[in-house]
Parts: C-alpha cells; structure tokens; sequence
C-alpha cells in the first residue's frame, strides 16, 4: 500500500513570459471602405469568446496576447449588421491582420431574435419585427458596455435637481453633485439579479423603515456611484412615506433575466415638434411579477438603425391608477471617437399631497407638482481632463503546469475592489475606478479547487498600483513533474528501494474523495490496471490485476503515485463500507490526472429488533 504525502507545496505568484501573439485588423465600411470607429470587435472561437473591445477613430483594433488556435473575429456596429472574419489560425508568436467589412443596416438587417417568454402571448408578425430592431438595440448597447470597460473617455458628469410644478414648468433647480471621471455612462445600475428580485422602487411607509434598508444597500450604492453618477434615486414624497427608484442601464437591459421577465413589441412614433419620428421596441413586465416594475420603449432613428433613446415608467402594485407614476429618460449619444455614451438622462417623480375631501370629510391624495432629478454628461478637452486621476488595470494569467493548459474558473481577490473569474484563456482582469480610494498596498488571492486537490498553498501577494497603471500579475501551478516530486517522492523511493533497479512509472492521479459535496479523510482510493502474462500493463482486458491503495486526506484530496502510463485506470473510493462509482483515467507522463470520487452517504445502522 502507498502513501502520499501531506506537505503543502508552497506557490509563488510569479511573472512569466506573456503570450507574443497579436491580432489586430481594421472594421471597414463594405460599400466605400471607411473606417468605422466604435466597432464591437470580438474574438471567436467555438462557442469561447474573449472580451470585447472597440475599434478607435480609424476603425482599428488591437489585440495582444491572444490565445493560439483557430479563430475569427466578429464586429458589430450600430446602425451595422453584425459580421465576421476570414477564419484563421494564430500559432506561437503569430502576428495577424484581418479586416472585417459592415454593411449599414439601410441595405441588410440581420435579425436577432428575443425568445419571448412562455409568459406572453406571441404574435409570429410581431417577434420577427423585434428581432430586426433588436439587432439595432444591441449593438448600441454592446458599443455603450465596452465604452464602460474601457474607460477612455474623460467625462464631466453634472446632476441636478428641478422642482417642477403640476404643469411640468420649472420653479427651482438646485446642484446636488458635479464630478469628473474616467467613465462610459453617468451611473450604474445595480446588478441585473438584484433588480428582478426586489423590483426597480422601494416604497417605505415610515422614514425609519427607509433608514434601516438604506444601511442594507449603502455599499452598493457607494459602488454604484463611484464613476460619479447615481445607482438610484430617493424622493420624499409624504411625511410617512418614502420610495427609492432604480434605473435600468445597458448592462440590465442585455441581461437574460431582463428579457425574461418582460414582454416586448415593435412599436412606431410618429414625427412631432418635440421628437422626431422614431420605430421602437415597447416592453412591459409579465402577469406574474409582483414587485415594482418598469415598461418603456427603446427608440431607434429608422434611418441610421441606432438606438437613441430609453423612456421607462415605473409601476408599483396597488397603486391608486388616477395617479400618475414615476418617469424617467435616458438619451444615447455616439461621440466623435465613436464610443457610446448616456448623454443625459431624468427621472421625474410625482409629489404628492393628501388633503381633505370638503365633499365627504375624507382624505384625498392628488399631485402637487414634480421633483426631477436631471444628469448631463460632457466629454471634456484633453487639458481639461488632465486633472483627471486616471483608472488602473491589474491583470495577468494563470497556467496550470501539470496540465499544460490555462486554469479556468479561478477565483482571484484583490482586497478593497472585489473578486475576478479567469476566463477559458486562464486570463483575469480588474480595472480599478478610483485607485486613490484603494489602500496601498493591497493584496491578491487566488482560490481554485485544482489548486486545493494539489495541496498547493499560495499566499497573497501584495500589490501596488497609481493611477494609470497597468500591473501584470502572473500566476503558474508548477510543472508536473515538480508537482510529482513534491507529492510522491518519498512514495517513489520506497517504491525504488524494493524493485531492485526496476524502472519505476511516475503516472500520477489526484483528486477528491466527497459525499453529499462534503470532502471526506480517511476514504480508502484504489486504482487498478490490467497486466499481461509477462506482469507488464496492459491497454487489453485481461484475467489479472494490478493496484495501488491510498488514504484520502483533510478535505477528501488524494494521490495515487506511481502508476503505469498510457494504460486505462480505474479509480474508486469506499468508505465505512460504502463503495463508490468507478472512474476511468489514463495516466500520461506530462500532465497528472485527475479524477473526483463520490461516496454514498453511510447508512444508518439498524434498528434492534422489538421485543415481543
């Protein structure tokens, strides 16, 4: 029987050398060949994509570091159908150029459709124009995401509040904040889920109720208003009675919960002294939800394709219908750069009055005029936005030696900014708002099951950054080999000590052992192989045998050490005589396998029988 070792391999978070492939191109208008800057551009493969990025002035874009293998890069423009590349294979240290020509949506309309949820009622007319006109909205949407991302553009974000009275005309307006920043909108919405849980208004019936659920969400909303906009809106309305409004933005109006909790149709306005003529997607919340929701219209110009303009009114359940509800507006603006802008938006809110009924003695609510909270994005010369304290970017990859790959799904946490994912490329990216609101220096985790099987302990790096920094912080899992001599060489060389100079194998296979997702010690692993006549592994069933055993230890990891390579092996675990499912692996001699075991819960013991 072997045994593994339970020492912890200590990780570095060390650099290593970067990717040297770049793919860079142009995005071109098919009829003339211009330049079309603020492109959605977005590297392809399978179903695998990496993050989009815009086209600049000239329509160029630029991608370092990207992954080998077979790609194709696909734009989107708005006003644009969406198209793709030449398909092409990036190897080592490859550079490629590609281009990729749009067509204006005047001459193609590629539809994306919205599945519409089992919860409307589908017209087939109806969805196959909202797809058609969805195309338009995305690809505004998409443009004003990565303007967000990228946090090239320097803005001077102004927010007022207006007193109107009941005829809409303006009685006061007091400054409530003015800010610069590094920003693609004016605020930002609270998260997607969040918003379908607890609906788009909160109302409160006392102002001790409305303090005690601000203390609930006032780190969100310090969050939400980092870049120097609002994430939400609070108005009083009556003495006893307060409601917080929450603005939807591109981020929730792309997300799938958005579109499943409402149902949509193609809509037209025609042309007035206040607004021009404009076709539209009209939503509105299903029959089954049951908190405050929004329904509005995206408005589109029929005649560029891009999206202008989000109207929204706010409906709060068992609201009095004779009085009118919160309204809000958010105008689109493309900039000269091409990126995608909330140039300015409002959210009017009803004030309401209850005064006595002189008919009958009683009370009547009825609205005494409005109260606006109004926001104005300006782009700001560049001698402006020098006084500007610039982003920071913390990013890097993870490899995972003993495999050769990258290490999906790792968690990383850089403290005082939040918790990152690394993509299917093993890449992770923060971008740091405010850098002067962050301690320095702070530090970086990293938290994996992969790294947890190896027993590989990586401590938190500090690290430390200034606005306009961009900090690389690369992380690589040892070699399988390094990561074999750490794990099985007193297992090898007690092994090496009774085979009399015999080759020994160095397949390796780890994993963990769980129940009920709970990782169990103690848990009995054995691997098996055949052999042949001559005792030597075989790919070939056969009569005879072979094993190793191991104990799993703290948390359900193993390691089997010292087994055959090229061959099928079979792993189990039992524990307390419970035996689990078998899993098939090969062992190969430049990676470790690995393979997670499950074990029936144990059962109960039985019961003694009754007496008479």
């Amino acid at each position: 029987m072997s045994r593994t070792s339970g020492t912890l391999l200590v990780l570095a978070l060390v650099a290593l050398p970067a990717h040297a492939q770049v793919v860079s191109g142009r995005v071109i208008r098919d009829s003339d060949r211009t330049p079309i800057a603020g492109a959605v551009i977005t590297l392809v493969h399978d179903n695998e994509r990496i993050r989009p990025i815009l086209s600049d002035a000239d329509g160029r874009f630029t991608y370092h570091n990207a992954p080998t293998g077979n790609w194709i890069v696909r734009a989107d423009a708005a006003g644009y159908g969406m198209s793709y590349s030449e398909a092409f294979r990036l190897g080592p240290r490859d550079s490629i150029d590609v281009s990729v020509r749009l067509t204006p949506f005047a001459q193609q309309l590629a539809a994306v459709r919205i599945e519409p949820s089992a919860k409307c009622t589908s017209d087939p007319a109806s969805d196959a124009r909202v797809g058609v006109l969805w195309s338009a909205v995305h690809s505004t949407l998409e443009a004003n995401m990565a303007t967000e991302r990228e946090r090239q553009t320097p803005l001077e974000i102004t927010v007022v509040d207006n007193v109107l009275d009941a005829a809409f005309a303006r009685q006061k307006t007091t400054p409530f904040k003015t800010a610069r920043a590094w920003s693609g909108v004016g605020f930002r919405a609270y998260p997607p889920a969040m918003l379908s849980e607890i609906g788009y208004a909160r109302v409160f019936r006392d102002s001790l109720a409305a303090v005690s659920a601000e203390l609930g969400v006032s780190r969100e909303r310090v969050a939400a208003q980092s870049a120097g906009g609002l994430g939400n809106m609070l108005m009083t309305e009556r003495e006893l009675e307060e409601r917080e409004y929450y603005l939807p933005d591109a981020d929730v109006l792309m997300s799938p919960s958005f579109l499943h909790d409402h149902c949509f149709r193609a809509v037209e306005r025609a042309a007035t002294a206040a607004a021009p003529r404009a076709v539209g997607i009209a939503f509105t919340p299903t029959k089954t939800r049951l908190v405050t929701e929004v329904q509005g219209t995206l408005w589109i110009d029929p005649v560029s394709a891009e999206l202008r303009q989000l109207e929204v009114e706010f409906l709060i359940p068992n609201r009095d219908r004779a009085l009118p509800n919160a309204r809000a507006i958010l105008d689109f603006l493309q900039l000269p750069t091409g990126r995608w802008i909330v140039g300015h938006w409002a959210l009017r809110m009803p004030i309401e009055r209850s005064q006595r009924n002189s008919m009958d003695n009683g009370f009547e609510t009825k609205v005494g005029g409005w109260s606006e909270r109004e926001g104005t994005a300006r782009v700001l010369p560049l001698k402006e936005a020098s006084s500007i304290a610039p982003g920071a970017v913390v990013r890097g990859q993870v490899l995972d030696g003993t495999t050769g790959r990258p290490l999906t799904d790792a968690a990383l946490t850089l403290d005082d900014v939040g918790t990152e994912l690394t993509d299917s490329t093993g890449h992770f990216t923060f971008r740091i708002y405010n850098p002067l609101m962050v301690p320095q220096p702070t530090k970086l985790t990293m938290r994996s099951e992969r790294v947890a099987v190896l027993g590989v302990l990586v401590p938190p790096r500090p690290v430390k950054f200034q606005p306009g920094d961009t900090i690389e912080v690369n992380i690589g899992i040892p070699s399988a080999q390094r990561m074999r001599e750490a794990l099985c060489g007193g297992v090898v060389d007690s092994i090496a000590s009774t085979t009399k100079g015999v080759a020994i194998p160095d397949g390796t296979v780890v994993g963990k052992v769980t129940t009920s997702a709970d990782g169990i010690e103690g848990a009995l692993v054995t691997a098996n192989w055949y052999i042949d006549n001559q005792g030597k592994p075989s790919a070939t069933p056969t009569a005879t045998m072979a094993r190793r055993l191991t104990r799993s230890l703290e948390g359900g990891r193993y390691v089997v050490c010292a087994l055959p390579l090229g061959v099928p092996l079979t792993v189990h675990a039992e524990f307390k005589e419970q035996k689990g499912t078998p899993v098939a692996v090969t062992a190969t001699a430049t990676a470790l396998a690995e393979a997670f075991l499950t074990v029936p819960p144990a059962l109960p013991p039985p019961r003694p029988p009754r007496k008479p």
